[in-house]
């Protein structure tokens, strides 16, 4: 069982910010990137195949871990000054943007 996730950052957000949420990412999902471009002028798009879906409990610690992360992530942004541009989408999903969205949208998102 998987859950994929595309997830879109706009190239107003920092290289080195980016770098992190990838990283983040990357611990809890197998990260491909789905459009090359220039950094500075093309949106970043990269899939996200969750990790350790195959029971329903791990399945759960997994989406649960990653919903840490994204909020650590944003929340350690917008210290920093930076809108968090990003936005997620998954299949039967409406799209959801990290720069208006507050924690219990996130958590929703993941839960519907």
């Amino acid at each position: 069982m998987t859950d994929t996730i595309r997830i879109t950052i706009d190239p107003d957000v920092p290289e080195d910010e980016r770098d992190t949420l990838l990283l983040r990412l990357r611990e809890h999902a197998d990260v491909r990137q789905a459009q090359q471009g220039d950094p500075l002028s093309v949106a970043l798009v990269v899939i996200a195949v969750l990790k350790d879906l195959s029971t329903l409990a791990g399945g759960a610690v997994a989406i649960i871990t990653l919903i840490e992360k994204l909020k650590a992530w944003r929340r350690a942004a917008r210290e920093h000054g930076i809108v968090p541009k990003v936005t997620l989408e998954r299949p039967g999903r409406p799209p959801l943007d990290l720069a208006s969205a507050n924690d219990s949208t996130i958590e929703g998102w993941f839960e519907g």
